[in-house]
């Protein structure tokens, strides 16, 4: 992960002073790309530990289009509770905006604003597109519905997403039915062969978008976030992971995380983890928490800092 100690750095060497909504104060910079090569492993800091459980079932609850923090609450994640308001709900955020995008419309007669056809399941349409028409451009997905934006307790950060997917090379799958079968014979492996055995022909990446990036507690949280989600997908549309990547906007420390950052700096960065995910899942509604593993993760102690609300 030196992507993300280079940012780190950055910020730190370039960022710029500005005030916040919170009051904390923030050092930071506009506009920055990383990347990562899901073959090279789960993109997952080393360089201090993260509890993946709170990842999975925020993206779980993503995915169910839910929209308060009740299931959160029942699994004992709390990072969205001080944005709900007193009953658990955060109005129409990420769940909503995935699974149930809704168009206000001025009704005819005049009455007021009504709702354009039915709602929008934006990740069951991606999905469809994956399995029927992988060389789609549009397969778009986003959290940033400006009709609703005033309704929502705390507006999207990461607020939209791209999926993307490539042919493989006859050679790339004869790499994977290697691996899958442990045969590796001098003779020539044909293509029937790689497709009884249901060998991926398809590799598949993600790009995220984000408005504003908190980059010592969040960020983190967004890429492992992102990353299994591109995990999903792949399964799902029997594809194989190939790059995450994300285009940051907003990119800053809040100043009592400064001396975090700097800690973080001086510490190496270890092997990466691998996920696995239950092979058996072909379903993205099917998922629970216990279809994740997390495989050979070494990482450095945690490091505990402030949220700024």
């Amino acid at each position: 992960m030196k992507q993300y100690l280079d940012l780190l750095d950055r910020i730190l060497t370039e960022g710029r002073h500005r005030s916040d909504r919170t009051g904390t104060g923030t050092t930071g910079v506009f506009g920055h790309e990383m990347k990562f090569d899901m073959r090279e492993g789960f993109p997952l800091l080393t360089t201090k530990k993260l509890y993946l459980r709170a990842i999975i079932h925020e993206l779980l609850w993503f995915l169910k289009g839910s929209t308060n923090i009740k299931y959160l609450t029942d699994n004992n994640v709390t990072i969205w509770d001080e944005w709900a308001d007193e009953n658990g709900e955060l109005g129409p955020v990420y769940g909503k905006q995935w699974r149930a995008w809704s168009n206000p419309i001025i009704l005819e007669d005049g009455s007021g604003e009504g709702w354009y056809g039915d709602p929008i399941d934006q990740i069951g349409n991606l999905i469809e597109k994956l399995k029927n028409k992988p060389d789609d451009r549009r397969m778009i997905v986003s959290a940033w519905n400006v009709a609703e934006i005033d309704q929502m307790r705390l507006p999207a950060c990461h607020y939209g997403f791209q999926v993307s997917t490539f042919e493989m090379t006859d050679e790339e799958r004869v790499a994977l039915y290697i691996k899958k079968t442990g045969i590796d014979s001098i003779l020539p492996v044909l293509r029937s062969t790689l497709d009884f055995q249901n060998i991926p022909k398809r590799w598949i990446s993600l790009r995220w978008h984000q408005r504003s990036v908190d980059t010592f507690l969040g960020l983190p949280f967004n890429i492992a976030s992102y990353a299994i989600l591109l995990l999903m997908f792949a399964q799902v549309s029997n594809m194989v992971p190939l790059e995450l990547s994300c285009d940051l906007g907003d990119t800053h420390l809040y100043m009592d995380h400064i001396d975090q950052a700097r800690l973080q700096l001086s510490r190496d960065c270890r092997s990466l983890p691998t996920m696995k995910l239950n092979p058996n899942i072909k379903n993205i509604d099917d998922f629970k928490f216990e279809d994740f593993e997390l495989v050979n993760y070494d990482p450095h102690p945690g490091i505990k800092a402030n949220v700024s609300i």
